[in-house]
């Protein structure tokens, strides 16, 4: 079955926050959102993972860099 997890974000500067909406795995415990960062988004490295609310099981984490974009100041 199809399991409902919650998003965690480690930001640049180390705070963590919960990301929502509530997401739901796949069958084979899949998880796939966008992000599109635009000029404000503070640019640094983020640490993401999400953790099972059944289980309480966490997900492997995954980085993801933001740099600034051609199009902004």
């Amino acid at each position: 079955s199809y399991s409902a997890v919650t998003r965690w974000m480690r930001q640049p500067n180390g705070a963590q926050t919960v990301l929502s909406p509530t997401l739901q795995a796949t069958f084979a415990g899949g998880v796939y959102w966008t992000f599109t960062p635009v000029c404000t988004t503070p640019l640094g490295v983020y640490t993401l993972w999400v953790v099972d609310n059944a289980t309480g099981r966490a997900s492997n984490q995954v980085t993801e860099t933001v740099t600034r974009g051609a199009g902004c100041p």
